[in-house]
């Protein structure tokens, strides 16, 4: 990332401090309307106007730059009492002006907006109008969309599309500014699932959030504030079949997808904490049978069997246990080398 770029972010974050600043005014020109031009700062638009005329109030401008200028401010985020009053007092806007921003208010509460502090709650529902624009559903004629955003985690039904061809893509009802996402990956057995995950506000200039491998189950992706209207999930790999398959859909991410995302590295924790475990056991007992030279075939024997009846009733069951699992994992792998 290049300073400025990181200098505009930082402003971004912190924009209703930034523009308090006895710095602020002291910008040049270009700096004022590169920052004042954004739709990513985290600020209220009445803040922005106030900072904007002290600049003004405090640089020796000509009077065909200010226009240029005041065009940055978003009237339509201004309370309309705010505009018929302060605003209109200060001159910059024509009455006219103002007038159409009260009226694009009624009209369109959802006009172009600065940055939304990141919601709460999960907005990619059906209520709230998200819906898939490309990806296949299983079985089919089921809505792609209800099976994503219907907050359930049905895996007899999912959402996908081939390797290699096309995407699972999401449209929001609007623009929203996002950090999180989480998914549930289809997973009915032991698949796994390389992916990459693209976001944009127009569906022509896209942003990759990363590249993904060998991921199973839920998915929690954090990532840089941004706007995001498109999501695009791109499967490249999955270890079973041809395709890439979504059961359910959320940003930003909820409480019990980070609860489900912790409970499954939990599990797969104790799945290695036990295959470990009967490794030990048996290192231990080799070990013990080996410590030392035996002299003949019968010395090897009884210290093998004393080694064995050292092995606790625990250590037994959990080899057992996980028995199942290796012999898959060797009928997998067709006899060959596994883990």
């Amino acid at each position: 990332m290049e300073l400025k770029d990181a200098v505009l972010e930082f402003i971004d974050i912190n924009s209703s401090e930034c523009i308090k600043t006895e710095g602020f005014s002291k910008l040049p020109c270009k700096a004022l309307i590169d920052i004042i031009s954004r739709n990513s700062l985290d600020a209220e638009e009445i803040r922005i106007f106030e900072a904007t005329v002290n600049w003004v109030e405090q640089n020796s401008i000509e009077e065909s730059i200010i226009s240029s200028i005041f065009k940055n401010i978003r009237l339509t985020l201004i309370d309309s009492k705010i505009l018929l009053g302060m605003v209109r007092s200060t001159g910059y806007f024509s009455s006219d002006d103002i007038l159409e921003a009260i009226n694009e208010q009624l009209n369109n509460p959802d006009a172009i907006v600065r940055r939304d502090r990141v919601p709460q709650e999960n907005i990619a529902t059906l209520k709230l109008g998200a819906k898939v624009i490309e990806g296949n559903s299983h079985p089919f004629g089921i809505d792609a969309s209800t099976i994503l955003f219907n907050g359930e985690t049905n895996p007899n039904e999912d959402v996908n599309h081939e390797i290699g061809k096309g995407s699972i893509t999401i449209q929001l009802n609007r623009v929203y500014m996002l950090n999180s996402m989480g998914f549930l990956l289809w997973n009915g057995d032991d698949r796994c699932y390389s992916y990459c995950i693209e976001v944009s506000i127009d569906q022509s200039n896209w942003t990759k959030l990363g590249e993904y491998t060998d991921r199973k189950g839920w998915q929690l992706i954090r990532f840089n504030i941004q706007p995001v209207k498109f999501i695009k999930f791109v499967g490249t790999q999955n270890s079973k079949k041809d395709c890439f398959c979504l059961i359910h859909f959320e940003c930003p991410v909820q409480e019990r997808t980070t609860k489900a995302v912790a409970e499954q590295k939990l599990k797969s924790f104790n799945e290695a904490k036990s295959s470990t475990k009967e490794s030990i056991a048996k290192k231990k007992s080799e070990e013990k049978a080996c410590a030392k030279p035996h002299p003949n075939v019968e010395s090897l024997k009884r210290a093998l069997k004393k080694a064995w009846n050292e092995i606790t009733l625990e250590t037994l069951i959990k080899i057992v246990d996980n028995f199942p699992k290796r012999l898959k994992a060797c009928m997998d792998a067709k006899g060959g080398h596994f883990e």
